[in-house]
């Protein structure tokens, strides 16, 4: 027997990244459905025990997001796409502040902001946590609110292929069937450029260096018409002989 469920936006996968997309797609008013393959209060990020990140210079108030932008891409060996990262640290502060009013247990200073601790690779103390187990609190604070938003997810369930008869049209080879695309989103998808492949790069040094907008990036230091080129400088690479340069020749 075949099980028919129509939805506008079918999300696969049940996790933080997976139930934030469902919400906001519930928000712009549209039929969500969630899918999961465990349990939605036992997705993988649970896993992520050390914590959240944003500049919001509890701690340090010399910290902002563009430091965060430079920590970021500085770590990933310049293989990030700059302007995602540009808009993951712009908006990580909102999304933080967010999960602590609908009710995620973060620490807090005793002026009742915040708490935040060093992690990673990060030059200040920007990761918002809840003890060892920040993962798990912040899946259990958005599976609350999806919850109260009435969005269903299916859980133990998993999606094998997607079949694609027309533009559009989208159908899963297993457990959903068919979901209708809006033709506003075919054609926003139809606009995004291909992904070309990336060459892994030398890590670079950034030591008594800081990140900063080029002029006219339309950043708030520096305001101006949006650019079609990079909004960052990078600094080069400093130049070293090799480990064969330096042996002594016969």
């Amino acid at each position: 027997m075949t099980r028919m469920r129509l939805c506008n936006v079918l999300v696969i996968g049940s996790g933080a990244a997976g139930l934030r997309a469902a919400i906001a797609a519930h928000r712009a008013g549209t039929e969500v459905l969630v899918m999961g393959k465990r349990a939605r209060l036992d997705a993988h990020t649970v896993l992520a025990s050390g914590g959240i990140n944003a500049a919001l210079g509890t701690r340090d108030p010399e910290d902002s997001w563009q430091q965060h932008f430079g920590d970021t891409v500085r770590e990933g060996y310049f293989l990030s796409d700059p302007r995602v990262v540009e808009t993951t640290v712009r908006e990580a502060p909102g999304a933080v502040e967010e999960l602590a009013a609908w009710g995620g247990p973060f620490a807090r200073t005793d002026d009742g902001r915040l708490d935040q601790r060093f992690f990673g690779a990060h030059r200040w103390r920007r990761t918002c946590y809840v003890g060892d187990y920040s993962g798990r609190a912040i899946l259990r604070t958005l599976v609350a609110k999806v919850d109260e938003l009435a969005i269903p997810i299916l859980e133990g369930q998993y999606v094998s292929r997607l079949l694609v008869p027309e533009p559009g049209y989208c159908q899963s080879h297993e457990h959903i069937r068919h979901f209708q695309i809006p033709s506003e989103l075919t054609r926003s998808i139809d606009r995004v450029p291909p992904i070309e492949p990336r060459r892994r790069s030398p890590r670079r040094s950034t030591q008594g260096s800081r990140w900063t907008p080029v002029s006219g990036s339309g950043s708030p230091a520096s305001p101006g018409p949006a650019s079609t080129s990079p909004p960052w400088s990078v600094p080069s690479a400093p130049a070293t002989a090799s480990r064969r340069s330096r042996r002594p020749t016969a």
